[in-house]
Protein backbone atom coordinates (compact mmCIF):
# COMPACT_ATOMS: atom_id res chain seq x y z
CA UNK A 1 0.00 0.00 0.00
CA UNK A 2 1.43 3.49 -0.96
CA UNK A 3 2.61 5.27 2.17
CA UNK A 4 0.20 8.20 1.59
CA UNK A 5 -2.76 5.63 1.61
CA UNK A 6 -1.33 4.46 4.85
CA UNK A 7 -0.60 7.64 6.19
CA UNK A 8 -4.31 8.65 5.47
CA UNK A 9 -5.64 5.66 7.24
CA UNK A 10 -3.38 6.32 10.18
CA UNK A 11 -5.15 9.83 10.59
CA UNK A 12 -8.43 8.71 10.13
CA UNK A 13 -8.00 5.89 12.13
CA UNK A 14 -6.85 8.43 15.07
CA UNK A 15 -9.66 10.74 14.08
CA UNK A 16 -12.30 8.00 14.64
CA UNK A 17 -10.67 6.87 17.74
CA UNK A 18 -9.97 10.49 18.96
CA UNK A 19 -14.46 11.22 18.20
CA UNK A 20 -15.17 8.00 20.24
CA UNK A 21 -12.96 9.16 23.36
CA UNK A 22 -15.42 12.40 23.14
CA UNK A 23 -18.67 10.82 23.51
CA UNK A 24 -17.08 8.77 26.23
CA UNK A 25 -16.26 11.52 28.10
CA UNK A 26 -19.74 12.91 27.22
CA UNK A 27 -21.05 9.61 29.05
CA UNK A 28 -18.73 9.98 32.49
CA UNK A 29 -20.83 13.83 32.61
CA UNK A 30 -23.98 11.02 32.79
CA UNK A 31 -25.22 9.47 35.96
CA UNK A 32 -24.45 6.19 37.14
CA UNK A 33 -27.54 4.41 36.03
CA UNK A 34 -26.84 5.87 32.38
CA UNK A 35 -23.30 5.18 32.56
CA UNK A 36 -24.07 1.50 33.86
CA UNK A 37 -26.38 0.81 30.95
CA UNK A 38 -24.18 2.46 27.93
CA UNK A 39 -21.65 0.33 29.38
CA UNK A 40 -23.57 -2.97 29.33
CA UNK A 41 -24.69 -2.25 25.69
CA UNK A 42 -21.21 -1.88 24.78
CA UNK A 43 -19.98 -4.98 26.24
CA UNK A 44 -22.91 -6.84 24.85
CA UNK A 45 -22.21 -5.73 21.05
CA UNK A 46 -18.10 -6.38 22.15
CA UNK A 47 -19.09 -10.01 23.08
CA UNK A 48 -20.88 -10.66 20.00
CA UNK A 49 -18.55 -8.55 17.66
CA UNK A 50 -15.71 -10.95 19.86
CA UNK A 51 -17.16 -13.96 18.97
CA UNK A 52 -17.86 -13.76 15.06
CA UNK A 53 -14.79 -12.37 14.52
CA UNK A 54 -12.95 -16.02 16.14
CA UNK A 55 -15.45 -18.12 14.24
CA UNK A 56 -14.36 -16.29 10.98
CA UNK A 57 -10.41 -16.58 12.30
CA UNK A 58 -10.83 -19.80 12.54
CA UNK A 59 -12.70 -20.54 9.51
CA UNK A 60 -9.66 -18.38 7.60
CA UNK A 61 -6.90 -20.28 9.08
CA UNK A 62 -8.34 -23.75 8.36
CA UNK A 63 -8.31 -22.43 4.44
CA UNK A 64 -5.36 -22.74 1.98
CA UNK A 65 -3.31 -19.55 2.84
CA UNK A 66 -5.63 -18.57 5.38
CA UNK A 67 -2.80 -17.65 8.16
CA UNK A 68 -1.39 -15.68 5.86
CA UNK A 69 -4.14 -13.49 4.69
CA UNK A 70 -5.26 -13.32 8.15
CA UNK A 71 -1.77 -11.69 8.98
CA UNK A 72 -2.04 -9.27 6.14
CA UNK A 73 -5.10 -8.06 6.81
CA UNK A 74 -4.01 -7.63 10.94
CA UNK A 75 -1.15 -5.21 8.91
CA UNK A 76 -4.52 -2.96 8.42
CA UNK A 77 -4.61 -0.26 11.18
CA UNK A 78 -8.08 -0.57 11.27
CA UNK A 79 -8.08 -4.61 11.77
CA UNK A 80 -5.55 -4.62 14.11
CA UNK A 81 -7.19 -1.94 16.29
CA UNK A 82 -10.61 -3.83 16.85
CA UNK A 83 -8.46 -7.32 17.35
CA UNK A 84 -6.69 -5.64 19.77
CA UNK A 85 -10.09 -3.68 21.56
CA UNK A 86 -11.52 -7.35 21.57
CA UNK A 87 -8.11 -9.11 22.65
CA UNK A 88 -8.38 -11.41 19.75
CA UNK A 89 -4.96 -10.63 19.20
CA UNK A 90 -1.67 -9.95 21.54
CA UNK A 91 0.08 -6.63 21.64
CA UNK A 92 2.78 -6.47 19.27
CA UNK A 93 6.38 -7.04 20.78
CA UNK A 94 6.95 -3.19 20.28
CA UNK A 95 3.56 -2.05 21.60
CA UNK A 96 4.80 -3.98 25.00
CA UNK A 97 8.32 -2.74 24.88
CA UNK A 98 7.09 0.77 24.65
CA UNK A 99 4.65 -0.04 27.67
CA UNK A 100 7.08 -1.64 29.72
CA UNK A 101 9.51 2.01 28.82
CA UNK A 102 6.05 3.93 29.83
CA UNK A 103 5.94 1.72 32.93
CA UNK A 104 10.01 3.12 34.44
CA UNK A 105 9.59 6.66 32.93
CA UNK A 106 7.46 8.13 36.10
CA UNK A 107 10.62 7.42 38.33
CA UNK A 108 13.23 8.49 35.39
CA UNK A 109 11.40 11.56 34.94
CA UNK A 110 11.34 12.60 38.45
CA UNK A 111 15.60 12.16 38.57
CA UNK A 112 15.30 14.54 34.98
CA UNK A 113 15.80 11.35 32.84
CA UNK A 114 13.64 9.57 30.54
CA UNK A 115 14.85 6.43 27.72
CA UNK A 116 13.84 5.93 24.35
CA UNK A 117 13.96 2.65 22.00
CA UNK A 118 16.29 3.33 19.68
CA UNK A 119 15.50 -0.22 17.82
CA UNK A 120 14.05 -3.22 17.77
CA UNK A 121 15.95 -6.34 16.42
CA UNK A 122 13.40 -9.35 16.47
CA UNK A 123 13.53 -11.83 17.64
CA UNK A 124 15.20 -10.76 20.62
CA UNK A 125 17.28 -7.88 21.25
CA UNK A 126 16.15 -4.37 22.23
CA UNK A 127 18.53 -1.03 21.78
CA UNK A 128 17.82 1.66 24.38
CA UNK A 129 18.94 5.07 24.70
CA UNK A 130 19.06 7.12 28.08
CA UNK A 131 18.18 10.18 28.05
CA UNK A 132 18.37 13.56 30.25
CA UNK A 133 20.14 13.14 33.74
CA UNK A 134 20.43 9.82 33.25
CA UNK A 135 22.84 9.88 30.33
CA UNK A 136 26.35 9.60 32.02
CA UNK A 137 25.17 9.41 35.21
CA UNK A 138 27.86 6.72 37.44
CA UNK A 139 24.43 4.95 39.00
CA UNK A 140 22.60 4.19 35.17
CA UNK A 141 23.63 0.62 34.96
CA UNK A 142 21.56 0.37 38.01
CA UNK A 143 18.89 2.82 36.56
CA UNK A 144 18.91 0.11 33.56
CA UNK A 145 19.58 -3.56 35.53
CA UNK A 146 17.08 -2.83 38.00
CA UNK A 147 14.11 -0.45 36.34
CA UNK A 148 14.11 -0.44 32.57
CA UNK A 149 15.83 -4.13 32.10
CA UNK A 150 13.00 -5.73 34.61
CA UNK A 151 10.28 -3.77 33.03
CA UNK A 152 10.93 -5.00 29.34
CA UNK A 153 11.97 -8.42 30.82
CA UNK A 154 8.79 -8.96 32.88
CA UNK A 155 6.89 -7.64 29.92
CA UNK A 156 8.64 -8.94 27.17
CA UNK A 157 10.36 -12.64 28.39
CA UNK A 158 11.61 -13.63 24.98
CA UNK A 159 14.06 -10.39 24.95
CA UNK A 160 17.37 -11.96 25.47
CA UNK A 161 19.79 -8.67 24.55
CA UNK A 162 19.45 -4.88 25.65
CA UNK A 163 21.45 -3.03 24.43
CA UNK A 164 22.42 0.83 24.90
CA UNK A 165 23.81 3.56 22.59
CA UNK A 166 24.63 7.29 23.71
CA UNK A 167 23.20 10.56 22.45
CA UNK A 168 23.09 11.70 18.83
CA UNK A 169 22.90 15.26 19.95
CA UNK A 170 25.66 17.08 21.82
CA UNK A 171 22.47 18.96 23.57
CA UNK A 172 22.24 17.69 27.39
CA UNK A 173 19.67 18.47 29.92
CA UNK A 174 20.62 20.83 32.76
CA UNK A 175 22.49 19.53 35.56
CA UNK A 176 22.48 21.05 38.98
CA UNK A 177 24.65 20.73 41.76
CA UNK A 178 25.15 17.59 43.43
CA UNK A 179 24.89 15.79 40.27
CA UNK A 180 27.78 13.52 40.83
CA UNK A 181 25.95 12.64 43.95
CA UNK A 182 22.84 11.48 41.74
CA UNK A 183 21.46 8.20 42.85
CA UNK A 184 19.29 6.24 40.61
CA UNK A 185 15.58 6.07 41.39
CA UNK A 186 15.81 2.14 41.36
CA UNK A 187 18.19 1.98 44.12
CA UNK A 188 16.63 0.58 47.17
CA UNK A 189 14.97 3.47 49.18
CA UNK A 190 16.61 5.55 46.20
Amino acid sequence: MPEDIESREADTLTEDIARLGSLEKIIQGWDETQQRTVLALRNGWEAIYRECLRRLIRTVQNAPQGATGLREAAADPYVYAVLRTLSLVRPSLQERIEAALDSVRPGLEGHGGNVELVELRPPDTVVLRLLGSCHGCPSSSLTLSEGVEKAIREACPEICHIETVGRQHAATAPIGEGTEQRISPFAIGG
